[in-house]
């Protein structure tokens, strides 16, 4: 390879690793292995909305540790280009998740760092990061009888997810939707307000969650 494709961390080496597609994520995995391990992986994650999350995941040294993710079957010594190990069962990669809080924010960034518990003369390794991307619940709308001209729509939030309410008056394609409230969930019910139009006696209501 002509260009970096693993993130290298050790006592004097850090990683950045920018999204090429920021998204939201409720959970990261690591495909990682670490030389005279375990190594402690201190971590950072980074979302668009400015807030951060930390933590630590342990990389377990590249030999005989289970679960295997992936498994070589052999290395190469870069030095000569002689193999060994081969169809030994090593070395392995492994798979280490962590859980996300902000499903609301897409991650944009994420930072590896060596944690001061490590002893000397280790190295993790990360080879791909991926995703789970857990979109926000469909919302269950209770639509109440308008009351001085307002139509009131309630329903259950999930906290940080943004809500936005669309009109249309009529469902022949192609239906044009227009945004006609928002709202924040919390967590606790919410609700979302429109004015009775009585230009329009027959109009098509939905929720979209982001």
């Amino acid at each position: 390879y002509a260009a970096n494709d693993a993130a290298y961390v050790d006592a004097t080496h850090t990683a950045s690793l920018a999204l090429a597609a920021p998204d939201q994520f409720s959970a990261l995995s690591f495909l990682t292995a670490a030389g005279h391990g375990p190594v402690t992986v201190d971590y950072q994650v980074s979302h668009a909305d400015g807030t951060t999350e930390v933590g630590k995941f342990i990389a377990p040294d590249w030999f005989f540790n289970a679960p295997a993710a992936w498994n070589a079957q052999g290395r190469v010594d870069v030095g000569t280009g002689s193999f060994n190990n081969v169809n030994n069962n090593n070395p392995i990669l492994y798979s280490k998740d962590i859980a996300l809080t902000n499903v609301a924010s897409a991650v944009t960034n994420i930072s590896l760092n060596w944690d001061s518990s490590n002893g000397s003369g280790s190295v993790a390794a990360v080879f791909a990061v991926s995703g789970f991307s857990a979109r926000p619940a469909p919302p269950q709308i209770i639509v109440g009888n308008p009351l001085n001209g307002t139509l009131l729509i309630q329903f259950q939030s999930q906290s940080g997810v943004a809500y936005v309410l669309q009109a249309t008056t009529n469902l022949i394609s192609p239906v044009v939707w227009v945004n006609v409230a928002t709202n924040t969930g919390t967590g606790n019910p919410a609700s979302l307000t429109r004015p009775v139009d009585a230009s329009h006696p027959q109009q098509y209501f939905r929720i979209l969650a982001n």
